[in-house]
């Protein structure tokens, strides 16, 4: 994609942008440009339109899933991200409150989208917690 919602600020002799999209955009050299989409970093090197990757950021996402939100028998909750990730290569993970020990398992993963189960017909007494992290390093 290209880059959109382009931002510059200038720190001494560095220009500093962000935006959304992967720069392709013409700039001076050693600009940095950070893709506020996923969080990669970038550095102009030519003064023109080649662009590095500078620092390739993990996106990671969590949150709550309320013990309400749970139904059926197993109990189950589908988790949906405001924001999707770019594809369905993350790694999801549960985890439940002391109270509640069940042999959660996490299936139908997709971009936008994924599905806690509980494997138990009995509802959890707390809400669940869970965190996305997309594969790679950083």
């Amino acid at each position: 994609m290209a880059t959109n919602n382009l931002v510059s600020k200038t720190a001494g002799e560095v220009l500093i942008q962000h935006g959304s999209g992967t720069p392709d955009h013409t700039a001076s050299v050693y600009t940095k440009y950070t893709n506020l989409d996923d969080g990669t970093e970038y550095m102009n090197t030519d003064g023109g339109t080649t662009w590095v990757v500078k620092v390739a950021a993990l996106v990671m996402k969590s949150g709550v899933v309320t013990a309400a939100s749970f139904t059926g028998n197993p109990m189950t909750a589908t988790v949906t991200f405001a924001k999707a990730f770019a594809d369905a290569n993350y790694s999801p993970t549960v985890t439940t409150q002391v109270e509640d020990e069940y042999a959660t398992t996490v299936s139908s993963v997709a971009a936008g989208s994924f599905v806690i189960n509980l494997n138990s017909g009995t509802a959890p007494t707390n809400d669940v917690l869970w965190t996305a992290i997309k594969h790679g390093e950083s």
